[in-house]
């Protein structure tokens, strides 16, 4: 239990904003998910290129050497092909890496602008609570010196009456 949990526990306090806190809390929590498996996703991702990568270094390393060594014509065009085609699987798994990036820093933007939300109600919450307990302790002030008076009154009335 954190410390505003702890607030809602004060006889009479009653929070405005209370659900909406709540609300927002809960999709603050939502959001700090989705993030943790977007970048789970963007980590696999970049594994996966990373691999394409290597793959495709050490196939032109490879076929440089069979080139220079001679290689015939019809394999020359079937492993250009296929370098080709590594390429392409290149570009598209950057695309799909800068996709999740782009959604990474979508996600963030948003945890931090709830985050920043949540910091502000909660210091609405706990200035809110401050009044109240002021006003609280205001009235046990004039309830005791209504107690006191009426005991100096009475007291005195009985003494000097």
């Amino acid at each position: 239990m954190d410390g505003g949990d702890s607030l809602m526990s004060i006889k009479g306090f009653r929070f405005s904003l209370e659900t909406s806190l709540k609300v927002k809390k809960i999709h603050k929590s939502q959001l700090e998910a989705r993030l943790a498996d977007v970048v789970r996703q963007l980590n696999a991702q970049k594994e996966i290129l990373e691999g394409l990568k290597e793959h495709e270094s050490r196939f032109t390393s490879r076929l440089e050497t069979q080139i220079a060594k001679g290689i015939n014509a019809k394999e020359l065009q079937q492993k250009s092909s296929y370098l080709k085609v590594l390429v392409e699987k290149i570009d598209f798994q950057i695309l799909e890496c800068d996709r999740l990036e782009g959604i990474c820093r979508d996600l963030q933007k948003s945890l931090i602008s709830i985050m920043n939300e949540i910091d502000v109600m909660e210091e609405l919450k706990d200035k809110k609570l401050k009044e109240y307990l002021k006003e609280i302790e205001k009235g046990e002030e004039r309830s005791l010196e209504e107690r006191i008076n009426y005991r100096f009154s009475v007291q005195g009335g009985l003494r000097y009456g």
